[in-house]
């Protein structure tokens, strides 16, 4: 492998693209670790622009970028049905429509993008990496900026390879083919633009076979002449890339592939140390050879996703449930979410083991050494913490935690000048006692900081005491309450505890769009996630409505004159005298005074979505771990 350079921003050097393109990966590996769907098995089938791509890629995806094939017509087809262009104007609408006929000229065919090496040097470790994946899963966006590093290339193959080689080559040397250097490489020809700087890496492209071969630097093209040729072995014959394809929906619009075992051994080889510091539980789930499917159905778009454990390896188990809880939560509720033992979730425990590791840093356990035994050295840390927090974090709060779980949220109103709704957590619990012991704990510590703006009590609820936080005087309508109820640990905000134990006029399980959203996915699940995106648009319409700062161009000095044409004339005379003519500086005086039709700014086209919900749920079944998520378009 070569050793890999960092390509960054010359104002930025610290948080390169490299950095965030790898930061990405790491999101995507941990992600599809706990959220990966599990289908029935069918014929193994593998894309044929995988035979370009050597199986030593780390991550891969291909997209379908036909603009008449089956599933790029059906998602026009949803789009429309969808409504979308509501939110848009007819300017808008042209511009976009004039994009996509832009697009379409480079469109045809297949279309993947893989990766053979991270980025990863002194200067960038897996810390670092590992730091900016957090900041991934909040801005996306901050991963497509800048130069792509080494180690990458784009395979596309169209219809008509020569054709659209000539078109893609006039595009990236701007029609000056002559400055390009070329370079023979096992027969075929690489064409490279030597970039003006180490910021502007330049760029390569090569006629391979059917496929046209992309990259930053000709050395990452051979990869895919080797394949070609028979020097690599394709990533189409490889165990774990036609495991994951043939488990997931074959026409889809875009399939991606992380070969977990291979970039765990990346960045093992890279950054041991840091890595040696990663949960154990974590570490073996990261290695899952892993994959998504993005496509478009018939209900609506649908992001299908699998784990399947690496030789050797283990997948942390779920445990099935029936959402019971969804009887005692409102059919107004705006996300619901839901699962059973949250306790032995292995992302929760490990962000509880790093909590704890904050909390004694001070000693041996904060240290970055290899990890002998990974449960022993755990327990001691949770065991070291107890005597900051005041209890054992794992036994008397985690390993409660089984049984069912739900978290649900409305919004009541939101026109006043206080929002008011509603917020509920509730999960069953082994044993009471210990969790009903932090709870005093906590209490007491929050009757240390009761002052202004905050009242402390307490009530009953089924024979049970809630503590009851009101912050009602600080001018915000918000109490706070929680509490073991009838073995249940229970937090809401507002009326969220008396809701759910006394139970709603109308329940989340009997609403018609929760019913339709579900019925569109598997059954025997270990988590569920919804939003019911009907309930949302009109909140949204409201809120763009109050922040609204469309100006009308309507002053009451517009009344001086007859007509708009005569305000015209006065405006034109003497724009500046006359300023107050046209408020919206737009050279047109008094439009919105004298032309009744004028449509109201708070009309947005929020309301007109036909987008009813999005739902997902995750399930488990021996080696494999998987999710299906579907965003249900109405008709």
């Amino acid at each position: 492998m070569r050793s890999s350079s960092t390509i960054g921003h010359k104002g930025n050097p610290a948080r390169t693209p490299a950095r965030l393109l790898t930061s990405a990966l790491v999101t995507l590996g941990l992600f599809a670790s706990y959220v990966a769907m599990l289908a029935p098995a069918s014929a193994q089938t593998t894309s044929s622009i995988a035979g370009y791509i050597p199986d030593t890629a780390l991550v891969s995806a291909e997209f379908e970028i036909d603009p008449q094939s089956d599933q790029v017509m059906l998602s026009a087809e949803l789009l429309e049905r969808a409504n979308l262009g509501a939110l848009l104007s007819e300017d808008d609408l042209d511009e976009f429509e004039e994009g996509l006929g832009a697009v379409s000229l480079f469109a045809s065919g297949d279309a993947a993008v893989f990766l053979t090496e991270l980025p990863i040097d002194e200067s960038v470790t897996l810390d670092d990496i590992t730091s900016d994946a957090a900041n991934v899963t909040t801005d996306p966006e901050s991963t497509l900026g800048g130069e792509i590093p080494q180690g990458w290339a784009v395979v596309i193959m169209p219809d008509d390879p020569d054709s659209m080689f000539n078109l893609y080559s006039s595009a990236i040397f701007q029609g000056e083919m002559a400055s390009a250097e070329e370079v023979d490489y096992n027969g075929y020809t690489i064409m490279t633009q030597a970039g003006a700087d180490e910021f502007n890496p330049g760029v390569s492209i090569a006629l391979v076979d059917d496929v046209i071969a992309l990259a930053s630097q000709p050395e990452d093209i051979e990869t895919v002449i080797d394949t070609a040729t028979g020097d690599l072995d394709p990533l189409s014959d490889s165990a774990g890339y036609t495991d994951v394809r043939s488990a997931l929906e074959t026409d889809v619009l875009n399939f991606g592939y992380v070969n977990g075992p291979a970039l765990l051994d990346a960045l093992d080889a890279q950054d041991p140390e840091a890595l040696a510091t990663i949960p154990e539980d974590l570490a073996a789930s990261f290695g899952a050879h892993q994959g998504y499917a993005f496509w478009a159905d018939d209900p609506g778009f649908r992001l299908d996703t699998i784990a399947l454990a690496a030789e050797g390896a283990d997948i942390p188990a779920a445990t099935s449930f029936e959402p019971a809880f969804t009887e005692n939560l409102p059919a107004t509720s705006l996300v619901y979410v839901g699962g059973a033992d949250l306790g032995q979730n292995p992302g929760l425990n490990a962000l509880a083991l790093l909590f704890a590791q904050e909390l004694v840093a001070g000693n041996s356990f904060g240290e970055s050494t290899p990890v002998v035994d990974a449960e022993a050295q755990a327990e001691a840390i949770f065991a070291e913490a107890e005597g900051v927090l005041g209890f054992n974090l794992k036994t008397d709060l985690l390993d409660q935690l089984v049984g069912e779980w739900a978290m649900a949220g409305s919004v009541a109103d939101i026109t006043g000048p206080a929002p008011t709704g509603s917020a509920v957590f509730v999960t069953e619990v082994d044993d009471p006692e210990p969790v009903s012991g932090i709870l005093t704990t906590l209490t007491n510590i929050v009757a240390s900081q009761s002052g202004e703006g905050l009242t402390l009590t307490s009530r009953t609820v089924n024979g049970s005491d809630v503590t009851v936080v009101d912050l009602s005087e600080s001018g915000a309508p918000l109490v706070l309450e929680f509490g073991v109820v009838e073995n249940q640990l229970i937090i809401g905000v507002n009326e969220g505890i008396d809701g759910f134990v006394s139970g709603p006029t109308d329940a989340l399980a009997d609403d018609a769009i929760f019913q339709d959203t579900f019925a569109e996915l598997p059954g025997e699940v270990t988590s569920i996630a919804y939003v019911n995106v009907q309930e949302i648009l009109p909140l949204v319409e409201d809120v763009i409505a109050q922040t609204s700062t469309t100006t009308l161009d309507a002053d009451p000095a517009c009344g001086d004159y007859d007509t708009q044409i005569d305000a015209q004339a006065a405006y034109d005379e003497d724009d500046f005298e006359n300023f107050i003519l046209d408020l919206d500086f737009d050279g047109e005086a008094c439009e919105d005074y004298f032309d009744p039709s004028t449509p109201d700014p708070s009309a947005t086209g929020v309301g007109d979505i036909n987008i009813l919900s999005v739902g997902s749920v995750m399930f488990a079944d021996g080696d494999a771990v998987g999710s299906s998520t579907i965003i249900l378009i109405g008709e």
